[in-house]
């Protein structure tokens, strides 16, 4: 009995939250309305891995908003948005940038037939579709899409087939970079410059590495502070260089299977294209704080594989102990 009473305890709840769902949908002037009730904590609470900036994404998708991911290489700006569809119950559609209007729209082959993309099926069947790498894609080839995430809640598009569609109500665009679309910089020196009527319509959203969602991802936790510091360090002193939180879970998978030494690690998910001098830089950063064990390592490594030792500071940088340093070594 209990338990039946449960079930329609649970219905009723149901029943009530579609009722309110729709009356609000009857008094709003908009026309596609996104009501999420309890869907982004139910999602949390069954999905520990989640990224700081997941919630503001949700709901921003939720809002019938375009966010536009920003932020450097392997931060997790993919699967927040493959998680934020998953938490709003839509279907996930994905590009790897734009580089060709086809890729968006679709074409005509060669027999006459219409092939789809996935924007196509995203737009006239719903979900939610994301552009990767965004400012790698062509402004031009960009524009196509601006008819779909315009200002209008009627949109409409003509597609290649020769017919016109309207936008699906549950049609969303989401979009990730790696720079704002205001051209290449240092680290990202392949990006292009974006319309500015095209970055207009997303709304930009800021994705750093979550240091929490790190911790939570590896089982080998005493690697992280050495690969955050030199993070630290690299941005600091603007080296063209990048430490992801796919890096850190591509060491922490290397030593947990135990098929590689503790040098190999680093050089296959550390070093990789840092110069003598960028190590220099980093090694007399890393240098002035907190000793551990896998730090000592990092510099005995350095010292026996790229000849680069701590006592190229010692008459340049008096406010660290260079003796201290190597006791504890």
């Amino acid at each position: 009995e209990l338990e039946k009473l449960k079930v329609d305890v649970d219905d009723l709840a149901d029943e009530i939250a579609k009722k309110a769902i729709e009356k609000v949908r009857e008094v709003s002037p908009y026309k596609n309305v996104y009501i999420v009730i309890n869907d982004v904590e139910n999602y949390k609470k069954n999905i520990k891995l989640i990224h700081k900036k997941f919630e503001d994404v949700v709901k921003l998708l939720s809002l019938g908003m375009h966010p536009l991911l920003v932020g450097p290489a392997g931060c997790g700006k993919n699967v927040i948005l493959e998680q934020a569809a998953e938490a709003l119950d839509l279907k996930f559609y994905y590009v790897n940038d734009v580089t060709e209007e086809y890729k968006v729209m679709g074409f005509v082959d060669a027999n006459g037939k219409y092939q789809e993309t996935q924007f196509f099926k995203a737009f006239t069947q719903g979900g939610l579709m994301m552009i990767d790498e965004m400012d790698n894609s062509h402004s031009s080839a960009l524009l196509s899409i601006n008819a779909a995430i315009g200002t209008g809640y009627n949109s409409y598009l003509s597609f290649p087939d020769g017919n016109f569609y309207k936008k699906h109500d549950n049609f969303h665009l989401a979009a990730a970079a790696n720079t704002y679309g205001n051209g290449s910089d240092m680290i990202y020196c392949g990006r292009s410059s974006l319309d500015g009527a095209s970055l207009n319509r997303f709304s930009t959203v800021y994705i750093d590495y979550d240091r929490t969602l790190e911790e939570n991802l590896i089982s080998k936790t005493e690697i992280l502070p050495l690969y955050w510091e030199i993070r630290e360090s690299i941005n600091k002193n603007k080296i063209r260089h990048v430490i992801s939180t796919r890096n850190i879970v591509n060491a922490d998978k290397l030593l947990t299977s135990k098929l590689f030494d503790i040098e190999s690690v680093f050089e296959y998910t550390l070093i990789q294209g840092l110069t003598d001098d960028d190590l220099r830089i980093i090694l007399n950063d890393i240098s002035k704080t907190k000793s551990n064990t896998i730090k000592n390592k990092f510099v005995d490594y350095l010292r026996k594989n790229k000849n680069i030792d701590l006592k190229e500071y010692n008459n340049c940088d008096s406010s660290y102990d260079y003796d201290n340093f190597i006791k504890r070594i």
